[in-house]
């Protein structure tokens, strides 16, 4: 899994991005390209939060920041069960104070455990669904040439 590195460009913001149009609804290529995109940024200098660290990327690799939002997002939440959370996939989550013990608690939730097992595997290989479907394919064409063969 690529990870992203602390940059300040406001080109492209690809938390906003994601709030508009959600990850499952982009094409697998874009989606490749997508998980690779994890923004780390400096909120602090768009924010003046002198509460905010950009050493909590490192502490927290869940972490993610929109320059936009001016708030921190959960990378994993946002991509793969978006909405669950509203401080970590809708809105963002600002309170610095609260930050660390905000924090527990969300890596504490069913919610984020789901999207850490999925963006943990993803791209590893086939998905149980399209296995299943191959070898049901697998299965008929197994059927129809024994049928053939006592045609």
């Amino acid at each position: 899994m690529a990870s992203g590195s602390v940059t300040a460009s406001t080109e492209a913001d690809i938390i906003s991005d994601l709030l508009k149009k959600p990850f499952s609804t982009h094409q697998p290529g874009e989606q490749n390209i997508i998980v690779t995109q994890w923004p780390m940024l400096n909120l602090q200098s768009t924010t003046g939060d002198t509460s905010f660290q950009v050493s909590w990327y490192t502490k927290k690799d869940w972490h993610c920041g929109s320059l936009t939002k001016t708030a921190m997002f959960c990378w994993r939440c946002l991509l793969f069960c978006p909405g669950t959370s509203s401080s970590w996939t809708k809105t963002g989550f600002r309170n610095m104070k609260g930050f660390l013990s905000d924090c527990k608690k969300h890596e504490r939730a069913r919610f984020h455990m789901a999207a850490y097992k999925t963006w943990k595997t993803y791209g590893s290989g086939p998905c149980v669904d399209s296995l299943i479907s191959q070898a049901r394919r697998d299965e008929i064409q197994h059927h129809n040439e024994e049928a053939r063969a006592c045609i």
